[in-house]
This record gives C-alpha cells, structure tokens and sequence, in this order.
C-alpha cells in the first residue's frame, strides 16, 4: 500500500513538473522575462507621460492666466497648483488605470446591449461621482476634525497642522469644478455678441434710439448671453422701448420685430446644431454633423448673418473636435483651449440664450403698433 501510494505521488509530482515545463517550454523563461521587462517599460513610459502631463497642464494654465492679467492667480497656479498636480498625478496613476479599465468593461457591456454611447460619455459621469466623492470625503473629514478641535479647544493647533490639506481642497475643487476655461467659453459668447450687435445694429427700429437707450439694449443682450435673463432685466428693457416711444412717439413695426426674431433663430439654431455637431465629432473621433446643420449653416452664409472668418472657424473646430485636440484656432488668429466639457458648457449657453431670446421677442412685441 505504501509502494502504491508513492507510485501515486511521484506521478502527480511528475505530471506537475510536466506542466510547468510545457507552459515554460511554449514561451520560454527568456521569453517570459522579456516580456515582463516591455509590460513594465510600457508602464513607465505611460505613467511618466501621465504625470508630465498633469504638470504641463497646470503649467499651461498659469500661462494663460499671466496672459490674461491676472499675475496672482497665474502664481498661484504655478507655484503651487504644479507641484500638488505633479504629487496628485504620480500618486493617482494607478487608480486612474484601474478606473479607465473598469470603464472600458462597462463600455463595451453597455454597447453589447445596443446602448448607443461612447467610451467618453460613460468616462464623464464616473468620473464626475469620484470628484463629487473625493471633494465630500475631503469636507466631511475636515469638519469633522474643526469640530473636534473646537470642542477640544484646539481651534489654533486645527489650522497650523491642517494649512496644506485646506490648500489641497481648494485645489481640487477649483480644479474638479471651477476650471471650465473661460476664456474659451467668453470667445464662443463674444462671438455671439458680435453677430448679434451686426445683426441688430442694421435693424430700422434700433436706428432711432439714443445713445443712453442703446447702451442699456445692448447690456441686457449681454446679460442675456450670460444668464437666465430676470425680471428686473426685462424690467429695464421695457424702459428703453417706454423712452423710445415717449420721446419720438413711435412704436415699433411688426415687420421688424418679426425679423428681428427670425435672426435670432436663425442664429441660435445655427449654433445649437453646430454644438450638438462638435459634441458628435469628439465621441465619434470623426467629423459628423446634425441633419440640420448643413441647413443652418447654409442660411447663416447666404444672408451674411455670420462672417466668413468665423464660418471658416467654426468647421476647423469641427475637425478639432474630431481628433480631441486640446486647442482650437479662433477667427482672431488667438489659441483658445478646447475639451468635450467646453463643448458641453457652450451647448448648455445656447440653449440658456434661445430661452433669453424668447423673452426679449416677448417685450419687443409688447410695444408693436
């Protein structure tokens, strides 16, 4: 029986080692070693690119920022922002892997069910819960430890050991969801301006109004293109046109409001279609346009309502978008950054101007005679 059992055991022992040999036998322990040896020269390269990135990121924007004027915020950004960003990167690389990896499995289960989206989309919405998950733990955490320094009566000592962790929750959430580049977002709302102001200067019943009434049309169109319009908005704007006819005893023609109104649909479906197309172009990795683009875009040329250099703009975004680059070149020859959440914020502007828009045509209507 003992003879019998080792007989067994040098089997098992024998097949094990035959195994091991055929595993090792197919690629070779060399192999096997030359191998590992890429996989982790890939992954340093990547992990470098990843951090260099994450420091010339900030780096850009502390250039932008001197740029801009705003010297304090450019040093700050420099000074510190690349540091904790260069620190965050390096010490995050992994989990940020892990995390693109997940995505990608979620991806392409969702696309097996016929669930039309990309890799990008899902990437948004799980990385906007990590920082609303990142940014709450860190302000738990630290209203818990004030309270229990208030209570301990050590409210001086709280501040003295806890300065960095205050400068890195504000860098974070700065960075997490304050840093919609504005310059970027104030290009696409000038430009609009801009039009709008040609558009509207050649109108019959803006001809007739006073400098003070024509400042203060212009300033609730202005507000229009950056927030919800208010009652107090509107409010001014019925006391241009109230002046207006008080002083000249005119009212406005149906014809003009009309146009006026057309122009402004014309324009805001322009650029709405041209929104939803550049959102397209960045997921799709390829140039591709709404249905109605073409249209608008076509309307808007024929009758001048935009200029060329801005038209011709407006298609380089869409190959800018196609191949998610970083920058775009406006029509004034300036780089200005471009992102996926760029595009979504001036998708998000337009559609705040339509309702605007819908109220101005509203008050403008008010007084027509």
């Amino acid at each position: 029986m003992e003879d019998e059992q080792e007989i067994k055991e040098s089997e098992f022992v024998e097949k094990k080692v035959s195994l091991t040999k055929k595993i090792f036998g197919g690629i070779g322990v060399g192999g096997a070693f030359v191998g590992g040896g890429i996989l982790l020269l890939i992954f340093t390269v990547v992990r470098f690119l990843f951090v260099t990135a994450a420091g010339l990121y900030v780096i850009l924007l502390s250039v932008q920022s001197f740029h801009a004027g705003l010297v304090f915020k450019g040093i700050l950004e420099l000074l510190i922002g690349t540091p904790i960003a260069i620190g965050l990167a390096s010490y995050l690389f992994i989990p940020f892997l892990l995390i693109s990896i997940i995505i990608l499995i979620i991806w392409g289960i969702v696309s097996i069910f016929g669930i039309n989206t990309s890799f990008w989309n899902i990437w948004d919405i799980i990385w906007f819960v990590i920082k609303i998950l990142i940014t709450g733990f860190m302000a738990i955490y630290g209203l818990v430890i004030f309270i229990k320094s208030v209570k301990e009566k050590r409210v001086s000592i709280f501040f003295k050991e806890n300065w960095f962790y205050f400068l890195l929750f504000i860098f974070l959430f700065w960075l997490f969801f304050l840093n919609i580049n504005q310059n970027s977002i104030d290009v696409i709302k000038q430009n609009n301006i801009n039009q709008a102001n040609q558009e509207m200067s050649a109108e019959n019943f803006l001809k007739s109004l006073n400098t003070n009434e024509e400042n203060e049309f212009f300033n609730v169109l202005k507000i229009a293109q950056e927030k919800p319009l208010a009652d107090l908005d509107l409010s001014n704007l019925r006391g241009v046109f109230k002046g207006y006819i008080e002083r000249t005893g005119n009212y406005l023609k149906k014809s003009d409001t009309d146009l006026f109104s057309k122009l402004m649909s014309v324009s805001n479906n322009y650029q709405y279609e041209l929104g939803m197309s550049l959102l397209f172009s960045w997921d799709d990795k390829k140039v591709s346009t709404t249905t109605n683009f073409s249209k608008y875009y076509n309307d808007i040329e024929k009758e001048g309502y935009r200029t060329l250099e801005l038209l011709q703009s407006d298609l380089s975004r869409l190959n800018t978008a196609a191949y998610n680059l970083a920058f775009f070149k406006g029509a004034d020859g300036n780089q200005y950054e471009f992102g996926r959440e760029i595009i979504l914020q001036g998708i998000e502007n337009i559609k705040m101007l339509i309702k605007n828009d819908e109220k101005i045509i509203s008050v403008l209507n008010e007084f027509v005679k």
